[in-house]
Parts: C-alpha cells; structure tokens; sequence
C-alpha cells in the first residue's frame, strides 16, 4: 500500500480517491476468499492503511476534503462536492445519474433503448423518485458528515422536527461530542478523525 501511494504521488496528480475495496458477492475475489486462497483486509489493517494514506498525503501536499478524497488546494472534485451537499447535478447519457430539484432519476442503461427514447422526443428515465423534505434531512446527513467540512446545523433543522425530536437530537448530538465523535464550530457540526472511522454509527444516530 506504501508503495502503491509512492508511486501515485511520483505521477504528480491533483487529486486522489483512496476507497475501500468492497468485495462483491457472486465475484471471483469473494469466492477465492470463500476458498482460502485470498485473504481480505480487517478493519484493523484497513485502519492502518487508511491513516498511512492520510499522514502520506498531507506531507506530499494534499488536503482532505472528503472522508476518502484528497486533492491539492483549489482542486477538490466539483462533481463530488456537489453531490455530498446535496446539490443539483445532470448525468447524461445510458445509466446516468441526476438530481434536480428533490428528484433523483437514472437513465436506461441499454443503449438502443436510449437512442430509441431520443429519437421519439422521450426523456430516457428509466427510474425516479421525489425526495419527501425527511428523505432530503436524511440524506444531507449521511452525506454532509463524509466531507471535512461537515454539515450546517442550521440548514438540517429548517422546518423538519417538532420540539420533542429536536430534544433527542440535541441529547445525541451532545452523546457524540462527548464520545469524541463530533466536534461543532460556529454551527456547523463536523466528524473528528475518531468519528471518520464510525461515520456510518454516527449518521444513523443523527437520523
């Protein structure tokens, strides 16, 4: 892993993602697992490399701005950004992707079906859904939580709990400071390094 970061940084890029691999059922890898003949990273390596790949980074110049990207200053994927704050972004082409406007739609992946779509004056939607403004709080918190930056309290609260859920949300907000999860400044709530490594525990508690 040392050597794969090395020999990244020599290619001098201006921005990295560094993910966990997640085995796939029905894959080649799993089932060479499955055999023996492979072993997969526990979570305790998985730490390790992780935190190898932060202090590395930083000491080649890099910034993380997302719990798995790393791009030097002014570099930080617009795309990414957009999509963990929950902004709107348009996907075009088969199996695209977009959000607009509370709505999440995906495209068809068949080609042919897609060009069959444009050619009769169709939007190509293969799927979609409206996101309720809970669905939307939810989201905005399992996401904004993956960026460094965190999440604006604020934004969270607008319009969406009655009195006796924003109590037992500050109760957990105040748990989690206290566990060392989270750290709050000038309303905005944000995962310490500790929390990163529990930032799926942590979302489903701020839910």
């Amino acid at each position: 892993w040392l050597s794969t970061l090395e020999q990244a940084i020599a290619l001098e890029p201006t921005h990295l993602s560094c993910y966990a691999l997640t085995v796939e059922d029905g894959t080649r890898l799993r089932k060479d697992i499955g055999r023996g003949d492979r072993t997969e990273p526990d979570a305790v390596l998985q730490n390790a490399m992780e935190d190898d790949a932060v202090r590395r980074l930083a000491e080649a110049g890099f910034e993380r701005y997302e719990i798995s990207n790393f791009s030097r200053a002014g570099y930080a994927c617009r795309h990414n950004l957009h999509y963990w704050r929950g902004d709107d972004y348009l996907g075009l082409g088969p199996s695209a992707q977009s959000y607009l406007n509370g709505c999440r739609f995906g495209n068809v992946e068949d080609l042919e079906a897609y060009h069959r779509a444009l050619e009769a004056g169709r939007a190509p939607v293969a799927e979609s859904a409206h996101l309720s403004p809970e669905q939307r709080r939810r989201e905005a918190v399992v996401f904004g939580l993956r960026l460094i930056e965190g999440i604006d309290v604020a934004a969270l609260r607008s319009g969406t709990r009655d009195g006796e859920v924003e109590d037992e949300w500050q109760r957990t907000l105040h748990r989690l400071r206290d566990q060392g999860l989270l750290e709050e400044r000038i309303g905005w709530i944000r995962l310490t390094e500790l929390g990163r490594r529990w930032a799926d525990s942590v979302a489903v508690g701020l839910m």
